[in-house]
């Protein structure tokens, strides 16, 4: 596991208070053509790190997607009481691009997705790739203004053209803690014939290729009122009474989320 990755766990865990699961699974270990083909955790081949220009390894990010949702289906299986609407996925880095290609090819309509410093695999192929429940999945996305791997200019149109590409609102709001209120109607279950869907852009003006302590508290804030947990009145964040999350983090771990 990844340190830090284990840190966003324990912050995050602390700003949605107890009755969290976290699940962070190893990615396998592959050769990266960009890195010289060395052999390191990753969830698809890099063929280089110029992520606007390069070609991609389109097998590689479908296999990724495909075992995510095997992940989903086995914990469907095995949690009689869980439907699909209360699992969150999300992913950080690279993580957050299997995440998000797993979302626009979705068949079933999961509760959200949460994107964190990452990018739009094959952004050009979405139009083609889209299933119509792609556009039922309410999404936050958390980019910093000084990430030098994923630029934030190509993440900000690049979220952008994700949304058009899905047919949901996009949101833009950075600088500015997120409060209950502005998400209260981000859930499906707030939502008639899944009118209101959005993608939620925030943006972090210190913030590089990671996660920040504003960035979990506006996330643990969004998911609270994606999973339809209670606010108990925790001052700078929003406690969940009872629930688990997963979740995808950077070239080698995974989040998940789901409550019960």
């Amino acid at each position: 596991m990844i340190p830090g990755v284990l840190g966003l766990r324990k912050r995050l865990s602390k700003e949605l208070g107890g009755g969290i699961k976290f699940v962070l699974p190893h990615a396998p270990k592959m050769k990266v053509t960009g890195n010289f083909g060395e052999v390191m955790p990753s969830w698809f081949d890099c063929y280089s790190f110029d992520i606007e220009g390069r070609e991609e390894d389109e097998e590689g990010i479908a296999d990724a997607a495909d075992w995510l949702n095997d992940f989903v289906d086995l914990e469907l299986e095995t949690c009689p009481y869980l439907t699909p609407a209360r699992i969150v996925i999300g992913g950080l880095s690279q993580g957050g691009a299997v995440t998000c290609r797993t979302i626009v090819e979705t068949e079933r309509t999961l509760g959200g997705a949460f994107l964190l410093s990452t990018y739009v695999p094959l952004r050009k192929k979405v139009p083609e790739l889209k299933t119509a429940l792609s556009s039922t999945i309410p999404i936050f996305w958390g980019h910093g203004t000084l990430d030098a791997q994923v630029s934030f200019a190509l993440a900000l149109r690049s979220a952008k053209q994700l949304s058009a590409d899905l047919g949901i609102e996009f949101v833009q709001l950075g600088l500015v803690p997120l409060q209950p209120k502005d998400v209260k109607d981000d859930s499906p279950h707030h939502s008639t014939n899944h009118q209101g869907i959005k993608l939620r852009f925030m943006y972090y003006g210190t913030l590089g290729h990671w996660f920040c302590d504003e960035e979990l508290q506006d996330l643990a804030v969004w998911l609270s009122a994606i999973l339809g947990a209670k606010e108990e009145g925790r001052k700078g964040g929003v406690r969940v009474k009872v629930g688990r999350v997963k979740m995808l983090g950077e070239v080698g771990t995974t989040i998940k989320c789901r409550i019960r």
